[in-house]
């Protein structure tokens, strides 16, 4: 599969970004000498940031491949509910290695798959808002993130996302922010708190 991400890095997703946005990248000297197991979380202001943070990542890093928690069960939007009928959701999350969760379980048989990808070194990434979030905000954070770092004792890389909504070939911005890990003794409450003022902060600085 590691294979398989580079390559559809190198020649699907970094072409596509640079042909239809303008990709701003900042902070890639965090993802020095970065591998697993390692928690990937970020804000979440539009469905392709998962390929953003793709494009993003140079194909020499030793974070491949990203495992990437999304949704299956429900979409809202529209096109997604019919490509998801069509067979092509579940396709592309095969093919970049998307694992599904399913709203509304319990939060351990939610985790168990993200678990059990950390501990044999691997990489997760997911939205700890649980949702795109259109205003110029970080929405509230969920208590899964936290959670599946206190379990896990894994390293966090935080990154933040940003559009922009001028000109035909948009910014897209992505900065990568400085590894951290969740203190120890924090709830999964406090947990969501103290992750979301570090994405908070990242987020601020994107211009």
């Amino acid at each position: 599969m590691k294979w398989i991400h580079k390559i559809l890095g190198l020649f699907l997703v970094k072409p596509f970004f640079k042909i239809f946005f303008r990709l701003k990248v900042e902070g890639k000297e965090n993802l020095k000498n970065l591998s697993g197991p390692l928690l990937i979380i970020g804000n979440h202001k539009f469905f392709l940031d998962p390929f953003a943070l793709g494009a993003a990542t140079p194909i020499s890093t030793n974070i491949h491949p990203i495992r990437i928690m999304g949704e299956i069960a429900v979409f809202n939007h529209p096109g997604l509910r019919l490509l998801k009928k069509t067979g092509i959701i579940k396709l592309v999350y095969s093919l970049f290695g998307v694992f599904s969760v399913v709203r509304g379980v319990e939060l351990k048989e939610a985790l168990e798959v993200p678990i059990n990808i950390l501990k044999n070194n691997g990489i997760v990434f997911l939205f700890p808002e649980g949702k795109i979030v259109h205003e110029d905000e970080i929405g509230q954070f969920k208590r899964g993130a936290p959670a599946l770092a206190l379990i896990t004792k894994t390293k966090i890389l935080p990154i933040a996302l940003k559009i922009g909504h001028k000109g035909v070939r948009k910014k897209y911005f992505v900065k990568f922010g400085q590894v951290f890990s969740l203190p120890e003794g924090l709830t999964n409450e406090d947990g969501s708190g103290y992750m979301r003022s570090i994405i908070e902060d990242l987020y601020r600085t994107l211009k």
